[in-house]
């Protein structure tokens, strides 16, 4: 982690970039808050990636290891509290909701369906969206995450689940995500568990480069770029070029 930050620091893209800490941690939030990356020449056809972070906030970490691989795809973290599990379905379905509204107002760009992209405790949340709206995303991309208590009934059977865990995960076992695939596959789904060996609950440090391989896989094996470009902020910043 601490190598990471380190390495943020060294970024252009990133070093001014603020924390979203103090909002993740207020307990009553004044308004939204998202951290935001649009590829240059983005159109309506560039993947979008929805970022659910995990338990303890946005901390930059995830996006920017994302990025580091993925970044010829539109990135949309939007933060929600410490924990994307709390509240009402309803409200952070309107997050969501706006959030995207306003990433693609933001680009000038009517951008296509997003992959959900879960980390740890966004992974139930996650799973809600899907089960809820399955029709409003191309699939769902879990890292280091499982179902929780989402039913999974409503996914429809060609709805795209993959999840990829470390085997020495002490936080969120392997052998729940694989419950999880097994759930839905009994059901007739499209769920598939990708192991990574020696892998713990940050394999999305450690093996930054096997999540990326996961992704593109899993997205038709999108080009890789020559150039890099991100913008955090509110959601209403302007996005460095």
């Amino acid at each position: 982690m601490a190598k990471a930050y380190l390495d943020m620091a060294k970024s252009p893209a990133f070093w001014m970039t603020g924390s979203a800490v103090p909002f993740c941690l207020s307990t009553n939030p004044k308004g939204g808050h998202l951290f935001l990356h649009v590829p240059p020449e983005a159109s309506a056809s560039t993947p979008v990636l929805l970022l659910l972070h995990g338990y303890g906030g946005n901390l930059l970490y995830f996006p920017w290891a994302i990025w580091r691989e993925m970044s010829d795809c539109v990135l949309i973290a939007p933060s929600w509290q410490v924990d994307w599990t709390k509240g009402p379905l309803a409200d952070r379905k309107t997050y969501v909701g706006e959030a995207l509204r306003r990433a693609a107002d933001h680009a000038g760009v009517e951008f296509g369906r997003p992959w959900l992209v879960a980390l740890s405790q966004g992974g139930p949340a996650a799973f809600e969206l899907a089960n809820d709206e399955p029709s409003k995303f191309q699939g769902l991309l879990g890292l280091s995450t499982y179902s929780g208590n989402s039913a999974n009934d409503k996914i429809p059977k060609k709805f795209p689940v993959r999840l990829l865990h470390g085997d020495s995960d002490a936080r969120v076992a392997c052998s729940d995500a694989l419950d999880t695939i097994l759930e839905i596959q009994r059901r007739g789904g499209n769920a598939e568990r990708t192991v990574v060996k020696g892998a713990d609950h940050f394999l999305v440090l450690s093996h930054r480069k096997s999540v990326g391989r996961f992704l593109r896989e899993n997205m038709d094996q999108i080009p890789r770029p020559a150039k890099k470009s991100a913008k955090s902020g509110n959601s209403s910043a302007k996005p460095r070029r």
